[in-house]
């Protein structure tokens, strides 16, 4: 419960009455920081490198990876032809830019895994984990 730090609040009266009967107030303790909210930061920060892409973008990620890598292993992706074409560029083109947009999103959300990780490993959490301290 909260009361307003206002001596016109009746909630507040009887806190300063119990009071002057000598009874204190605990400090606040907030409580621990969880696993589940570390890794929702983690989340967040990993969704956030990206935020141009929809969703229906990102789920065919995976997709355009493989066919990158079989186009540049010399093969062909009739799907990568087909997002190739309005661009003005070439299959082999939009190959490489995939590809090193994966190894740049794949070095991204590794550091923020790894600032995940070192604050799981915390025997004592910092409240401020949301902090870009702790994932910079």
């Amino acid at each position: 419960m909260s009361v307003p730090d206002d001596m016109r609040n009746s909630h507040r009266q009887m806190v300063a009455a119990w009071e002057a009967e000598g009874n204190t107030i605990p400090a606040y303790v907030p409580p621990p920081v969880t696993d589940a909210e570390i890794r929702a930061e983690a989340d967040r920060r990993i969704k956030a490198l990206a935020p141009e892409y929809t969703e229906a973008e990102r789920e065919t990620w995976t997709p355009q990876v493989a066919e990158a890598r079989n186009v540049i292993a010399g093969g062909q992706s009739a799907a990568l032809d087909l997002l190739a074409a309005p661009r003005g560029v070439t299959t082999e083109e939009l190959a490489q830019v995939i590809i090193a947009k994966e190894a740049a999103l794949f070095t991204a959300s590794a550091a923020i895994l790894a600032k995940q990780e070192t604050l799981l490993r915390m025997s004592e959490r910092p409240q401020g984990y949301t902090d870009d301290e702790w994932w910079t």
